[in-house]
This record gives C-alpha cells, sequence and structure tokens, in this order.
C-alpha cells in the first residue's frame, strides 16, 4: 500500500492545522522571501520550528527526510557547483579547484532551498485544498484586473494535481522495480520507461477531472469560501514569527 504523499492534507488536530488558512498563507508570502536572505542561525532555528510543527502534525522526521532524498541530490549537486565555483581561496588541486567560500555559499543555498521544501509540505499538508483556494481569492480579492475566483480555482486545481502526480509516479517505480528495472543499466531506457507512461497517465486524469468538472456545471462563480472575522490572539503568533525571520534576514 503507497504512503500517502507529503503534500496531502492531514486532519491531525495539531496547532496549524487549527490556524486560519489567511493566516498560514500570508505567514507563507512573507517567511519564503527571507529565508532566501536569511544566514546560517536564522536557518538552524527556521529548520527546528519547522520539524517541530511538522512532529505536531503526525509526520515522522526521518520518514520527512527519507522521503524527500531525491531533492537532496539536487541540494548535493547545488552544493557542488557552488563550491567548486570561484570566488575565493582555491586550496584544491590542479585538477579539480574549490573555494571555502564557495562550500559556504554553496551550504546556505541548499539549506535555504530545504528550509522553503519543508514550508511548503507543513503548508500544504495542515491546509486542505478548499482552504488554500479561499485564502487565495481572500489576498487577490484587493488586486485589481486580477479575476480572483479564477485564479482560486487554477491553484486548487494545480494544488489538487500536485499529490497525484507524485503518487501516479510511485505506482509507476514500484510496478517497474517489480519487474526488475533496476537491473537495467542504460538510463535513458530507464527514463523513457518512467516519464512516458507518467505523462500518459496525468494527461488522462487531466481529461477526465475535465469532463467531471463539465458534467457539474462547475466554474469559478460558484459560492466562495465564508471565513470567520481574524481573531487578534490567532495573529499574535503568526506575528512573531513573520517578524523574527525578517529581522533575522536583515
Amino acid at each position: 500500500m503507497l504512503e500517502p504523499s507529503l503534500h496531502s492534507p492531514r486532519f491531525e488536530n495539531s496547532l496549524l492545522r487549527r490556524t486560519d488558512p489567511r493566516i498560514k498563507a500570508v505567514s507563507v508570502l512573507i517567511i519564503s522571501p527571507a529565508i532566501l536572505h536569511a544566514g546560517a542561525i536564522p536557518l538552524l532555528a527556521l529548520s527546528g520550528i519547522f520539524f517541530f510543527f511538522l512532529k505536531t502534525a503526525g509526520f515522522s522526521i526521518l520518514s520527512v527526510i527519507w522521503r524527500t532524498r531525491r531533492f537532496g541530490v539536487f541540494l548535493v549537486f547545488l552544493f557542488a557547483v557552488r563550491a567548486f565555483s570561484p570566488p575565493g581561496d582555491l586550496p584544491g588541486g590542479p585538477w579539480l579547484q574549490w573555494s571555502w567560500e564557495g562550500a559556504r555559499l554553496g551550504a546556505l543555498s541548499a539549506w535555504r532551498l530545504f528550509d522553503i521544501v519543508l514550508l511548503g509540505i507543513l503548508f500544504s499538508s495542515t491546509t486542505t485544498h478548499s482552504e488554500t483556494r479561499g485564502a487565495a481569492q481572500w489576498l487577490l480579492r484587493p488586486v485589481p484586473l486580477i479575476p480572483e475566483r479564477k485564479a482560486a480555482m487554477m491553484l486548487g486545481l494545480l494544488l489538487r494535481f500536485i499529490p497525484v502526480i507524485f503518487e501516479q509516479a510511485a505506482e509507476i517505480s514500484t510496478a517497474q522495480r517489480a519487474r526488475l528495472m533496476e537491473r537495467r543499466k542504460n538510463p535513458v531506457y530507464k527514463i523513457r520507461k518512467t516519464a512516458l507512461p507518467l505523462i500518459r497517465k496525468t494527461f488522462d486524469s487531466a481529461d477526465r477531472l475535465a469532463e467531471a468538472m463539465e458534467a457539474r456545471l462547475y466554474s469559478e462563480s460558484r459560492a466562495q469560501m465564508k471565513f470567520e472575522p481574524l481573531k487578534k490572539k490567532a495573529l499574535i503568533p503568526a506575528a512573531i514569527l513573520c517578524a523574527g525571520t525578517l529581522i533575522a534576514a536583515l
């Protein structure tokens, strides 16, 4: 049996699950750019906070690290590219030169991306698709020339499809392992046998979804999600976290 996706909403009675989705959406919009400018100590603090909230949301820390291992390969590659790229002192040999400054910048870049991934997992796993759509519509309402209902509907459909694509990729990977695909040495053959079925299954799912929406006369003019008025007590933790992140990044 396949494990639920990291991005699928969970319904544990956690603090983030009970938080208003508008507060979570605004917090993500503020914290994400701040992470891109944060140093080592703020990143360490944010990683600890994110892992704490993941634990309270019902995740196993080791499971999160293991299931993001493929993204970890990209982070290692990013670190290597920055480490072997000047500027900085070059203590390496004549054939493979690297710099301490490049290694430091590479480690910070990889760490920042990893924290952004953790933030995305936290938001998507503690917020339902309808709440995300409603929060996006609420945020876009004051913006002129943007149809907030249509944009929110497109965002909701996108968020629904991301876990579907991951689940389909996991199904294809499981089926290939059962057929001893791992013994194949040709990487092009492996990519072709993975990418083509995944693309076909994704388009089939999109076609079925479009037909179902047409059959139900679905449109962006449907009733919007109603939120309760924001309480001042609910704003305090989010304001402290956002302010602390911004101060640390400056």
